[in-house]
């Protein structure tokens, strides 16, 4: 009995995994360039001035894809 609770509990981690590994692969190809450059660049030592211009370029970016 507690080899077949300890195998469902397995499959069942293994399910979850493998759910969760294939959103950001998703999410990657959904983003654009400029903003899996602002992602990139979120945690860098940059200007705030430097840091917003980043993250106007990825909205801008994202409005075209929607309109495209």
């Amino acid at each position: 009995m507690k080899s077949m609770t300890a195998m469902i509990a397995a499959i069942s981690m293994m399910a979850l995994t493998a759910c969760q590994s294939k959103q950001p692969t998703e999410q990657s190809q959904q983003e654009t360039n400029e903003c899996k450059n602002y992602r990139a660049m979120m945690t860098a030592p940059m200007a705030p001035d430097a840091m917003q211009q980043l993250q106007l370029k990825c909205e801008q970016s994202m409005e075209h894809e929607v309109k495209d």
